[in-house]
C-alpha cells in the first residue's frame, strides 16, 4: 500500500486544548505529531490523548499542506497557545512539497562538502581549502579528555534512558530510497573490506595475539571461574555441539601434533596425576568394553603394550630389590 497523507487534530481531555497538523504516511505508524510542547505533555500522560482524522489525501505532499492550512485557517487567533498547541496561524506550503526541493536539498549537500574541521584547542569550526584560517587554529577536532569522556557517558550521555516513546525518533521511518540508498552504501562498504559483518569470523592478528597473550601473564582463574567453565562444558547442548564441530577426519598433520603432545614427560605426569586414587565407574567401564567388543589391535598397538608391560615388570623388580 502507497503512502498517503492525512489531517489530524489531537484532544487533550486535562487541559481541554487541542492540535491540528499533517502527516503524510500511514496512520498506523505510530506518528505523534511535530510539536514539540505537545509531544512532551503525550509522553507524560499519553491516555488524556485522542487523535481524530479530519481529511485524508492521497494525491501529492502539496496537496496535503493546503488542506491543513485550510484547517488551521479556522482558528481563532486569541485561541493560539492556549486553546491550541499550535503556535501560529497558517504558512506557506512546505518547500519538501514542491519542485524546488531537489534544488535547495543539491544546495544544502554541496555547501557542505569541503569543509575541514579546524581547531584551536578550545572551541572547533569549519573551514574549506580556499579560506583563510585564523592564527591558532590547526586541522583536526576536540580530543577529549578522560574528565570530558566520562562526564558524557552514562547518565550525563543526553541520550540516556530514553527508550521507547521517550527517544525524540520514536514513530519515525525511513523512507525507501533512503533504505534503499543505505544498502548500496552499506554493501560498497562490505565489498571494499572497509566494515566486516558482525557475525563473520575473523582471526585475529599476530599484534592481537601478543596483546592478550601479555595481557593475561601471571592471572590465574579463580574457583567460581573453574567451576562455571566445568558447568557450561558438562551440558549436554555443549557436549554435542563441541562434538558435531569435531566429525570430520583428523589430518596427519593433526595426528602427529597429538601424538607428539600426549608423547611428553611433563603431559604423561600430568594425566597420571589427575587420575591418581580415582576409580572408573560402571558406566565408563561398560563404555569401554562396547568401544573395543569386536575389534583388534594393530600390531603397533600390540608392540607399545608389550613395551608398557616390560617397563611395569622392570620397576617392580626395581622396587623388590630396593626393599
Amino acid at each position: 500500500m502507497e503512502k498517503y497523507g492525512f489531517v489530524y487534530i489531537w484532544r487533550d481531555r486535562k487541559h481541554k486544548r487541542y492540535y491540528i497538523g499533517s502527516h503524510w504516511g500511514f496512520e498506523t505508524d505510530k506518528y505523534i505529531c511535530s510539536s514539540r510542547w505537545m509531544r512532551k505533555a503525550y509522553r507524560r500522560r499519553p491516555d488524556d490523548f485522542k487523535r481524530r482524522i479530519l481529511a485524508r489525501i492521497w494525491t501529492t505532499r502539496a496537496d496535503l499542506y493546503l488542506e491543513e492550512e485550510r484547517w488551521i485557517g479556522m482558528i481563532k487567533s486569541e485561541e493560539i497557545r492556549v486553546r491550541y498547541y499550535n503556535l501560529n496561524l497558517g504558512f506557506t506550503t512546505h518547500w519538501t512539497a514542491t519542485d524546488r526541493a531537489l534544488s535547495i536539498g543539491a544546495k544544502i549537500s554541496r555547501g557542505l562538502k569541503g569543509l575541514v574541521v579546524y581547531t584551536d584547542g578550545v572551541t572547533e569550526r569549519k573551514f574549506r581549502e580556499t579560506d583563510v584560517i585564523p592564527k591558532g587554529f590547526f586541522q583536526g577536532g576536540l580530543k577529549w579528555d578522560e574528565e570530558r569522556r566520562k562526564a558524557r557517558t552514562g547518565e550525563g550521555n543526553p541520550m540516556f534512558g530514553k527508550t521507547g516513546e521517550a527517544n525524540p525518533l520514536f514513530g519515525t521511518h525511513r523512507t525507501e530510497s533512503q533504505v534503499a540508498h543505505q544498502s548500496e552504501v552499506m554493501k560498497e562498504k562490505y565489498a571494499s573490506g572497509e566494515l566486516v559483518c558482525w557475525n563473520k569470523w575473523v582471526p585475529p592478528s599476530e599484534i592481537s595475539r601478543e596483546r592478550n597473550r601479555q595481557a593475561h601473564l601471571g592471572i590465574s582463574l579463580t574457583e567460581e571461574h573453574i567451576a562455571s567453565i566445568r558447568e557450561a562444558h558438562s551440558r549436554p547442548e555443549t557436549r554435542e555441539k563441541n562434538a558435531a564441530a569435531h566429525r570430520h577426519p583428523l589430518t596427519e598433520e593433526h595426528r602427529a601434533s597429538i601424538k607428539e603432545a600426549h608423547s611428553r614427560p611433563e603431559t604423561r605426569e600430568k594425566n597420571a596425576a589427575a587420575h591418581r586414587g580415582k576409580v572408573q565407574s560402571l558406566e565408563t567401564i561398560a563404555k569401554k568394553v562396547a568401544a573395543t567388543t569386536g575389534k583388534k589391535r594393530s600390531d603397533e598397538i600390540r608392540q607399545k603394550m608389550s613395551l608398557a608391560a616390560q617397563e611395569r615388570e622392570a620397576k617392580k623388580r626395581e622396587k623388590v630389590a630396593q626393599t
